[in-house]
């Protein structure tokens, strides 16, 4: 599997064998930055920023571009804005929203996605279903 995701839970789809890969609108410097505050960077397979984007997401080609690398039937986008769950579906993938940032579990219903989670132990139980 191949999962597009948030930090919160990366040590434990590392120890599950997943490949993990970020698609963000910042450039990459600036998520390296993060990943490296909250001591997560080794944790992913492939980081993929603003600047290497034909177009910002909700446009796929993030995620298309981490197909290419990373070949998979089964890939979840997994986010925490709207705009992740819009770029997922533009993909044609799984999403699974996460309500511990500022999206409610509501408006990630309302946008259709396919799954909610309120703790990141929730995500890996949906992926490995």
């Amino acid at each position: 599997s191949t999962l597009l995701a948030s930090s919160a839970a990366s040590d434990v789809y590392k120890r599950q064998d997943y490949t993990l890969a970020i698609v963000s609108n910042k450039v990459t410097p600036a998520v390296l930055k993060g990943l490296k505050l909250c001591q997560i960077n080794d944790y992913f397979d492939l980081i993929i920023g603003a600047e290497q984007l034909k177009e910002a997401k909700p446009n796929p080609d993030g995620i298309y571009q981490v197909l290419k690398k990373y070949p998979s039937d089964e890939v979840f986008m997994i986010g925490d804005t709207i705009i992740d769950i819009e770029t997922g579906k533009n993909a044609n993938v799984k999403t699974i929203g996460v309500t511990w940032c500022k999206t409610s579990k509501e408006e990630f219903i309302k946008n259709g996605a396919n799954f909610v989670v309120d703790k990141p132990q929730e995500i890996l139980k949906i992926v490995s279903e």
